[in-house]
């Protein structure tokens, strides 16, 4: 199960590392590259280097119970540079990302066509063409994890890109190896395949970052991941958060393998959209917000500096020592009175979709036996909320409330099918103020009509 990490005494910058260790700076960050010294980094354009003085000593014991010891670095021969065993790790600005792989790709006979179709079967990733061929299957050596549905993967964890180079293709997977006990993910990384089933990089979120006096250092899961369009080649975003705790992020890797942070927020991240209009094109990231409690939606114009959410300046959900920048806007939608009724902590931003000539942000209210409360928010094209409306899975939980005495009126004279909605938005300029976003009961469900 993921355990929150308590962190011991704090060795700040590799002189220090390297003095407790009673080495030389090289050798320190040899040790970390080869014989896995666990260093931390925080986030910014120029991240911190700092160690837990608990996780040396437990490193250290275990480098001499496996015989070995605190070697030189080797000289490497000439033509064959010395390759670390040490995945890249995002640190704020770009960096690369290692190629290889804990797995086998088996690369089948030659097949016409071009991958039009990914999936995972067992712990075997597999690559399609048009007429469902397999071109090509990667195992993994480790257990992939499924949730406890055993539900097969979501599709966004599998992204064809097309025309990198032109005429080529690669596939970028990721992937939730299992605990040991299956029931969760131990770790979370991205593979990048070319055509052919290569290994091309990995990508794996190893970050740390302080919110208010509390450091954070995963472990972090892999939410979503979305293809967006870009020139002159498109990138990948994902969404990452912590296991158990508030902090998110989004993430921009290119299809080289180079990845930056572009927003950091005091909660999760659940969902990525890209809308482009004809002015600009800009990143909504969708999740909850753990300061105020409530869904939550971030606005972000594409190449804009890399930003934060707005907290409260001095409480433990401000962020320390990473991004300053402003998203262009930020929303909280607040919970139903069926979340807080139902005994949910908050409600949270899961979806986020065009439709027609909107688009609509989809928030969990409550959920209970496989059934999930919904409601959805609607935005017009320059991003301002223009209505709101509840599914069928919403009105289930308000009668079954009702029923069990919870609730003390009806459906029908439901309040908030009566009045509008009071939704927040922050402006970098202006700052909060209160929109009153209408019920639309002509987009409602039947359960509505009754």
């Amino acid at each position: 199960m993921p355990m929150h990490y308590t962190p011991g005494p704090e060795l700040n910058g590799w002189k220090q590392i390297a003095a407790y260790l009673r080495v030389s700076v090289r050798k320190a960050q040899f040790l970390e590259k080869e014989q896995g010294l666990p260093i931390r980094r925080g986030i910014g354009s120029k991240p911190p280097v700092f160690a837990d003085q608990t996780e040396l000593e437990t490193w250290k014991a275990s480098l001499s119970s496996s015989g070995n010891s605190l070697a030189v670095p080797p000289t490497s021969a000439p033509g064959h540079p010395r390759v670390s065993r040490r995945s890249a790790v995002l640190a704020g600005g770009a960096v690369l990302l290692a190629a290889g792989s804990f797995g086998l790709t088996r690369i089948l006979a030659p097949r016409p066509g071009r991958i039009v179709r990914a999936g995972v079967v067992g712990n075997t990733l597999y690559a399609w063409n048009a007429t469902g061929d397999v071109l090509w299957r990667h195992r993994f050596a480790e257990t992939l994890w499924t949730n406890h549905t055993g539900a097969p993967y979501a599709k966004w964890r599998t992204q064809i890109i097309h025309e990198i180079p032109p005429g080529d293709q690669r596939l970028a997977f990721a992937a939730a190896f299992a605990d040991a006990e299956g029931d969760s993910p131990s770790r979370e990384e991205i593979y990048c395949f070319s055509s052919t089933g290569s290994v091309l990089w990995r990508y794996s979120p190893e970050f740390s970052v302080r919110f208010g006096g509390e450091r954070f250092h995963g472990p972090w899961n892999i939410l979503h991941v979305l293809l967006v369009a870009r020139q002159p080649r498109p990138t990948l975003l994902a969404a990452i958060s912590h296991s158990n705790y508030r902090p998110g992020f989004v993430v921009e890797i290119d299809v080289d393998g180079k990845a930056r942070l572009l927003f950091a927020q005091a909660g999760n991240i659940h969902c990525l959209h890209q809308m482009v209009s004809p002015s600009a094109a800009f990143i909504l990231a969708g999740g909850v917000n753990n300061e105020y409690n409530a869904a939550s939606l971030a606005i972000i114009k594409d190449g804009a500096p890399p930003s934060r959410s707005p907290q409260t300046p001095g409480t433990r959900f401000e962020i320390q020592g990473g991004p300053i920048g402003d998203p262009e806007y930020y929303y909280l939608l607040p919970p139903s009175e069926v979340n807080i009724v139902g005994g949910e902590p908050y409600n949270k931003a899961i979806r986020i979709a065009d439709e027609q000539e909107s688009i609509f942000v989809e928030t969990r209210e409550l959920e209970l036996d496989q059934q999930t409360g919904k409601a959805m928010y609607y935005f017009n094209r320059s991003l301002d909320p223009i209505r709101v409306s509840y599914g069928d899975g919403y009105a289930a939980h308000h009668r079954r409330l009702q029923a069990e005495g919870k609730l003390k009126h009806s459906l029908a004279d439901c309040p908030q099918l009566h009045h509008p909605v009071p939704v927040r938005r922050w402006r970098p300029k202006s700052g909060w103020n209160i929109i009153q976003v209408p019920f639309d009961p002509s987009n409602g469900p039947d359960a509505y009509r009754s």
